[in-house]
């Protein structure tokens, strides 16, 4: 059965989880997002994330969703 792994970044949380070919939702984590410009941390919680719904495995594909712009160093919209 073919999966995708799916991983949402939010400003309060990030989620993610394992959805099959009938889109039903097999697996699903959440936790804080980390606060600050930390992105080894905020990485680190999303692999911890994908890691407890199963891993990406052999995963069709994975999808990341954000809420909005995201920067990089400051570069960008505030």
């Amino acid at each position: 059965m073919r999966t995708v792994v799916a991983i949402d970044v939010g400003g309060t949380k990030l989620a993610a989880g394992i959805v099959d070919e009938q889109g039903e939702l097999r697996a699903r984590a959440q936790a804080p997002t980390p606060a600050g410009d930390d992105a080894e941390a905020l990485f680190g919680v999303i692999a911890g994330l994908i890691d407890e719904v199963g891993g990406i495995g052999d995963a069709a594909a994975v999808g990341v969703g954000t809420g909005g712009p995201m920067t990089r160093g400051g570069d960008g919209p505030s």
